[in-house]
């Protein structure tokens, strides 16, 4: 499956919410910034090998899915940048709900976890 056809969420955009984060995260560590550009350039490729499904637990191809990109064990590891995405396959659109500068391997990664779990759940149900 790949979704290179899909219209993206322009990251460029400063007044949005995820263009924002994506030019603080540029000038703060632009490293974590090249190598989340990077995870979200292969998700479109192929998703389900550089990012976890959230919501539902089973594709939705006719639907909305949220996904986290990079996966969670990649996170689990090394803290880094990561995205909230969200598929809307009626739409062919993918836009980026929340841009985290830090997520993974840190005291608050359970409770971050179980609240962007939360967060998918609301994006697609």
């Amino acid at each position: 499956m790949s979704w290179y056809d899909y219209e993206m969420e322009n990251l460029d955009n400063p007044s949005s919410p995820a263009g924002n984060a994506m030019r603080t995260l540029a000038a703060k560590d632009p490293h974590r910034l090249d190598r989340l550009l990077t995870a979200l350039e292969d998700f479109t490729a192929t998703p389900l090998t550089y990012a976890d499904r959230l919501s539902p637990p089973h594709p939705n191809p006719s639907g909305n899915e949220a996904y986290v990109v990079p996966h969670r064990y990649a996170l689990g590891s090394m803290p880094d940048a990561a995205a909230l995405v969200l598929v809307e396959h009626s739409r062919q659109f993918i836009s980026f709900d929340e841009i985290f500068e830090e997520l993974g391997l840190t005291p608050s990664f359970v409770a971050d976890w179980q609240r962007i779990r939360q967060r998918a759940s609301a994006l697609a149900p």
